[in-house]
């Protein structure tokens, strides 16, 4: 049996765009650790629906080409003691980031570096990085 969300888990989609090695990552206003960039779904609302919505809302672009990539489930980078079980899919966007909604910042960041991104990278980035490549050392 597959372990499933406990009550106070947080359930999340996003979308991982990878584009020349580096992946897009987000920043809310409230400042914390990067993210991906997605959000909670709405009531009714499916995954692919989720992940287009928040795209536009936080960074005013369309998003295609969506691929399931997988679920992970980590330490919730911004409630303590909350665990994001966080499905995330691969695509590409269309159009120019940048930051809205309730994102302060965005950047691209190297597949190869971890750093200051949500826990759940330490899952996420290896399997992006055999897909899509890593810069050589």
């Amino acid at each position: 049996m597959s372990p499933s969300p406990a009550a106070g888990d947080i359930n999340v989609v996003a979308v991982a765009i990878v584009r020349h090695e580096h992946l897009l990552v987000v920043r809310k206003q409230s400042g914390g650790k990067w993210i991906l960039p997605g959000g909670k779904p709405e009531a009714g609302e499916s995954e692919v629906e989720t992940v287009r919505r928040e795209v536009d809302e936080e960074l005013s672009c369309c998003v295609f080409d969506l691929q399931p990539l997988g679920q992970f489930v980590d330490q919730a980078a911004h409630q303590s003691g909350a665990r994001v079980w966080l499905t995330v899919y691969t695509g590409r966007l269309d159009g120019t980031p940048r930051p809205g909604g309730e994102i302060d910042r965005l950047r691209w960041s190297p597949l190869s570096q971890i750093g200051d991104l949500a826990p759940v990278h330490a899952q996420i980035n290896p399997i992006l990085g055999a897909r899509f490549g890593r810069p050589s050392r």
